[in-house]
């Protein structure tokens, strides 16, 4: 799959191998030792570079879309996020869960791109009640000049009733670390923030993923990383598992997610998009997406 990829650029660039090896090698130092033979064997499916590799490439190519098909005939890929969301939805939720009921075989989903103040309020509600994270969210979808990306994603059962959501924003680290309150970000450049995302359901998990790709796919310039708050306890492994980093946390409390010695209601995970979208646990299944969701454009719930 990766060899298509490689040849196509090439030809259609005109360059020769040896022409792509040298620009190949200036994207990263993981190319330096890139020559024309192992080139060739990639173009000729005889050998691939690793996961991680390949995403570079295809980052490179500009051509993101072709992530998901890296994994197509790998049939254990989603083995360890399948089991991981497995513990997470084997129950009923309660309604302490937050304001959504398990959902059915077809779900809507609505996509705003310019977001109503009262869905705003709302969100910021459900952040402090939630998670305890006392954040003013109204005034985000007046600021989208600040942005290179904002959006809102919500899930709705045939009869209207809210199943999820996907709240996120695009944007320099620096614009970043002051809609989350401190700096978090270190480097230069730009990240993709998940401020509050919910799913009722594995399917609507893994749909996220989608999401993400596509948000990805919206900038001209790829953020470096991806940050996101959990109050999950079971998805603390799914995390570590893509090498994600801990850069804040909430407040301690007794019943949350643990961290060290201690519990929080919540943490702030940081993953570099590339160990993201190299992981095994990135991955969405083209078909049930097709079958199991549909695009609402214009939401009335």
């Amino acid at each position: 799959m990766i060899g298509g990829y490689i040849k196509h650029y090439r030809e259609s660039m005109g360059y020769t191998q040896a022409e792509l090896v040298t620009r190949i090698q200036a994207i990263h130092h993981s190319f330096s030792s890139l020559d024309e033979i192992t080139l060739s064997r990639w173009e000729n499916g005889h050998t691939k570079p690793s996961k991680k590799k390949q995403i570079a490439l295809l980052i490179f190519f500009d051509f993101l879309e072709g992530v998901n098909k890296l994994y197509a005939d790998e049939k254990l890929q989603s083995a360890k996020l399948e089991k991981t969301l497995s513990k997470r939805y084997k129950n009923v939720f309660s309604q302490n869960d937050g304001p959504y009921m398990v959902g059915e075989s077809k779900i809507k989903v609505g996509f705003f791109d310019s977001i109503p103040t009262e869905k705003l309020a709302f969100y910021s509600q459900y952040l402090k009640n939630v998670n305890n994270i006392d954040v003013d969210l109204t005034t985000l979808d007046s600021q989208k000049s600040l942005y290179d990306g904002v959006g809102l994603y919500e899930f709705y059962s045939g009869t209207g009733i809210l199943l999820g959501h996907f709240l996120y924003v695009i944007a320099n680290n620096t614009v970043i670390s002051e809609l989350v309150g401190e700096k978090v970000v270190g480097e230069d450049g730009s990240s993709l923030y998940i401020i509050t995302t919910y799913s009722s359901s594995k399917n609507i998990f893994m749909y996220r993923n989608f999401l993400i790709l596509e948000a990805l796919l919206t900038v001209s310039v790829l953020p470096k990383s991806l940050l996101v708050k959990s109050s999950l306890g079971e998805l603390s492994g799914l995390f570590e598992s893509i090498n994600a980093e801990v850069v804040t946390k909430g407040e301690p409390v007794e019943d949350g997610v643990k961290f060290g010695n201690n519990r929080y209601n919540w943490l702030l995970y940081k993953v570099s998009t590339i160990n993201l979208l190299s992981s095994k646990e990135f991955y969405f299944d083209e078909k049930l997406i097709e079958e199991q969701f549909s695009i609402i454009e214009n939401v009335d719930t």
